[in-house]
């Protein structure tokens, strides 16, 4: 077995040999992806108007960031738990193509957040992307970004987005320019790739 030892040695160098210039490029990082920030409530999200956008953009080759009021893990109403990757106070506009709020019932502490409302303001100035579901299109209305725009919202909170200005319709996705607004959990899925075309149409 000692003699076998140094044979063994030397097949495990040749094995563990820097690779040739084929394998490193195999093995090679892909390019940055442009990435788009999720907002989540702390407490309460609706876990599917998370999930199910967030997964249609990255299988659309966009990588979704996850930010709320804190990075310790987040629950939904529906009990996922997430952990944000940031606090919405560290996140910058620039470093993302479009600004999705996931709606939830905890939604609402979400209305009156500053530092959120000032974000939203800031991917407006900027013509990127914006989208919110369920309860979230509150903070744009909020925002002033949806005055004379048409947008829907859930329906128990339609008075909010009228006092902002919007107009309010029944439909499940509204897209009006840059901004995407939907009414609920049902709407996810067409919410996500309305989203997606958007983000595709921008690219090309």
């Amino acid at each position: 077995m000692r003699r076998l030892l140094p044979v063994l040695v030397l097949v495990a160098l040749a094995c563990g040999s820097k690779p040739s210039a084929s394998e490193t490029e195999s093995v090679s990082l892909p390019e940055s992806q442009s990435k788009v920030l999720f907002v989540i409530a702390h407490q309460g999200f609706r876990d599917e108007e998370l999930t199910t956008p967030k997964k249609i953009l990255e299988e659309g080759g966009f990588a979704g960031v996850i930010a709320s009021t804190d990075t310790a893990v987040a629950t939904g109403m529906l009990g996922a738990k997430v952990k944000p990757d940031l606090r919405i106070s560290d996140a910058k506009s620039d470093d993302y193509v479009a600004l999705v709020i996931v709606g939830g019932a905890g939604a609402r502490t979400l209305w009156s957040d500053s530092t959120l409302i000032r974000l939203a303001g800031e991917f407006k100035e900027a013509d990127k992307i914006l989208g919110a579901i369920c309860l979230a299109p509150v903070v744009f209305a909020r925002a002033g970004i949806l005055k004379g725009i048409d947008a829907t919202c859930f329906s128990s909170v339609s008075s909010e987005l009228k006092a902002g200005g919007a107009n309010y319709l029944t439909e499940d996705v509204v897209c009006s320019g840059k901004i995407v607004t939907a009414s609920g959990p049902r709407a996810a899925e067409a919410f996500g790739h309305k989203l997606l075309s958007l983000l595709k149409k921008e690219e090309e």
